[in-house]
């Protein structure tokens, strides 16, 4: 008998075990790992059935949109490994919050099924997870979702998406909205290195949406200044610390919001009430540490930005 995935059950899975960790291939859940820290149960990951449909719905989300392979570990978990791991805890925080985000994600999920405006897709059992939905609930979404004029169903099983879906897609990833990096503006001496590594680059990291970036560890030969502006252009957010109070930190915080990129505003507590006056207005993490900025940063970006 086949080992079944260990999420969504599908005994047509390939899964390789490993002393740390089950790789996985699945059709529905795509390419995963999971810590074999966890308890299974007949090939199961040993946990509540609802949790484990929301982590089949957002790893087939990750596998319609070319995401790329996560591990899935135990939060205390920390053995470094090949591919980006996330606790379950974590992953899970990604889920939708809203009506308004279920309807905006399975409509984006759907988008990525087809690959003409004018296409058509067949919306395949090992589909429906990137609706949010499990079974029938997954068709009651389609009609939803073609009741709000987005998408045309035929059959229960054909989808298209009408010119208001796409409309509605493009507004949903305006320019940096589905970038892969946060840019990150900040002093770069050596007393702040250790608040990058263990704060900021860990909490923009966490979900495995993005990568941090901070313009002094990437190669170019183009002059700096030019640089940072394509970077930034190129980000779905910006994380402004303005501990040092450096002058580009506030030029490239205004860039950004000059594009309309969500900022981020980090002060260390030593320096809290030194802002420059046009910027006092702003909502600021106020850090004491680097894992409280780690902790602070990670569910300001969850709130306010993924």
């Amino acid at each position: 008998m086949n080992t079944p995935c260990p999420i969504c059950g599908d005994t047509s899975a390939g899964v390789q075990t490993t002393q740390l960790e089950r790789f996985v291939t699945c059709p529905c859940c795509g390419q995963f790992g999971i810590s074999q820290n966890f308890e299974f149960i007949d090939g199961r990951f040993s946990i509540d059935g609802n949790v484990r449909n929301r982590m089949k719905h957002l790893l087939c989300e990750r596998r319609v949109r070319k995401l790329g392979m996560i591990t899935l570990v135990d939060k205390t978990h920390t053995t470094e490994r090949k591919h980006p791991s996330i606790s379950v805890d974590e992953f899970l925080a990604s889920y939708p919050r809203t009506p308004l985000d279920y309807f905006d994600r399975a409509l984006e999920n759907l988008s990525e099924l087809l690959n003409h405006p004018i296409a058509t897709a067949v919306f395949r059992p090992q589909d429906r997870a990137c609706v949010f939905a499990e079974g029938n609930h997954a068709y009651e979404m389609l009609k939803r979702l073609e009741e709000l004029g987005y998408i045309a169903v035929t059959n229960n099983s054909l989808i298209s998406l009408k010119p208001k879906g796409w409309a509605r897609v493009a507004e949903l990833q305006h320019p940096g909205r589905n970038s892969k990096q946060a840019f990150v503006a900040m002093w770069f001496d050596d007393s702040m290195t250790l608040f990058y590594e263990n704060g900021f680059k860990p909490a923009i990291e966490a979900d495995c949406l993005v990568k941090a970036l901070r313009i002094d560890r990437k190669e170019h030969n183009n002059r700096i200044d030019d640089e940072i502006i394509a970077e930034i252009r190129r980000s779905r957010y910006l994380v402004a610390d303005f501990t040092g109070h450096r002058a580009g930190v506030y030029m490239e915080a205004g860039f950004a919001l000059g594009l309309g990129l969500p900022v981020i505003w980090c002060v260390s507590d030593k320096e809290k009430d030194e802002p420059h006056f046009d910027a006092r207005q702003f909502n600021r993490i106020i850090y004491s540490s680097a894992e409280d900025l780690r902790a602070k940063l990670l569910n300001r970006i969850r709130a306010t930005v993924v």
